[in-house]
């Protein structure tokens, strides 16, 4: 009968443990499987990470790129408003002989206000070539933050290769705002405005 009872317990004993080890098993077999997804959850969402900051820089860089055309496309069209002004200022030289000559048959107060228009040509050549020069300032800036742009671009696109976890920092390239000479808009001589319509 003794051998009964222990044989029972011994059996009791080993389910116990069974049943034991199988709670475990699935317990940490859910663990792995939370680690797992959670794992899956963090990757992705590096991956989105890194590329929407690729995309900024991208667009950083087209913006970039395309500020410097428009400002390469105002200095030329403020070289040939300064050719323009040179045209005019050859034109008032050409005509003030003429108008010296005339001067000295003139009553002295009649010829209080001679030159109008050569004043105005000098006031357009002033202010185009401030606007010249801020015009360059202002490109060679951009070109400098195009250059570190695409430098920081590199450097990033090489870190993404090398290592798939690596964090992404976009830095903005620095702005600075540059204040153009307005062009003086009041009319300029006849000589002068024809020069303008067979040259532009």
């Amino acid at each position: 009968m003794s051998h009964q009872v222990v044989a029972e317990v011994m059996t009791l004993s080993q389910q116990q443990l069974k049943e034991t080890s199988s709670q475990t098993e699935r317990d940490e077999t859910d663990v792995v499987d939370d680690v797992k997804q959670k794992t899956r959850e963090l990757r992705g969402q590096l991956t989105r990470g890194r590329s929407a900051a690729k995309k900024r820089l991208v667009d950083l860089s087209v913006q970039s790129d395309a500020a410097t055309q428009r400002l390469q496309a105002a200095v030329v069209k403020g070289e040939r408003v300064l050719r323009v002004a040179e045209m005019c200022r050859k034109l008032e030289n050409a005509i003030t002989p003429w108008s010296n000559h005339r001067a000295e048959t003139e009553e002295e107060g009649g010829a209080k206000d001679t030159f109008p228009e050569l004043r105005r040509a000098t006031r357009h050549v002033t202010a185009a070539l401030l606007q010249r020069d801020a015009a360059r300032t202002e490109r060679e800036r951009l070109r400098r933050d195009n250059v570190q742009l695409r430098t920081l671009l590199r450097q990033h696109l090489d870190a993404m290769t090398l290592s798939d976890h690596a964090p992404l920092t976009v830095n903005h390239a620095p702005t600075t705002t540059t204040t153009m000479a307005p062009l003086d808009r009041r009319p300029t001589v006849v000589e002068a405005g024809h020069v303008v319509r067979e040259t532009l």
